[in-house]
């Protein structure tokens, strides 16, 4: 996938819609209703949905309790749970999950967030990487100001 000159493989940006797109290329997506999800084209992605309810899963998944269940086997699993959040506490692997039913959207990552995640609050977007956000949000007009040293966790290695 690519945003302006910066090229990334295993990588995916979910923005919301309001924002232009035109800069992305070499990337499949998926309408999401108000979100697009891009994709670089070697990403893993599963998907399952009855039309209301779309779960999309980036990476893989593994099912601590049945290690022969596919990706899409567990998406059919979690589709059909009572309770998501619980059913999510077998799912081991490295992913990011993507819950949209009409009035909800959700975004799960895996326990130890092995599949990178950054995002955006403000104009409300997921990435893997934080270079696609700032040149999203750059090819939007929007500023991007890179993060104070001092504001920094230790486990924060976002540049902005």
């Amino acid at each position: 996938m690519r945003i302006n000159s910066v090229e990334t493989s295993y990588s995916y940006i979910l923005i919301n819609n309001e924002l232009s797109a035109n800069s992305i290329d070499l990337a499949d997506s998926i309408n999401l209703g108000d979100f697009t999800l891009f994709h670089s084209k070697d990403m893993d992605i599963n998907k399952y949905s009855n039309g209301e309810i779309q779960l999309v899963v980036l990476g893989y998944m593994l099912d601590i309790r049945n290690g022969e269940l596919s990706t899409k086997e567990i998406l059919e699993k979690l589709f059909n749970s009572s309770d998501l959040d619980r059913t999510l506490d077998y799912i081991n692997g490295r992913y990011v999950l993507l819950f949209k039913s009409e009035s909800d959207f959700f975004v799960y990552t895996d326990a130890s967030a092995l599949l990178p995640i950054n995002y955006n609050d403000d104009k409300s977007i997921v990435a893997s990487h934080d270079i696609l956000i700032k040149e999203l949000l750059n090819d939007n007009n929007l500023e991007v100001k890179p993060l104070r040293q001092e504001l920094k966790g230790s486990f924060d290695f976002t540049r902005f």
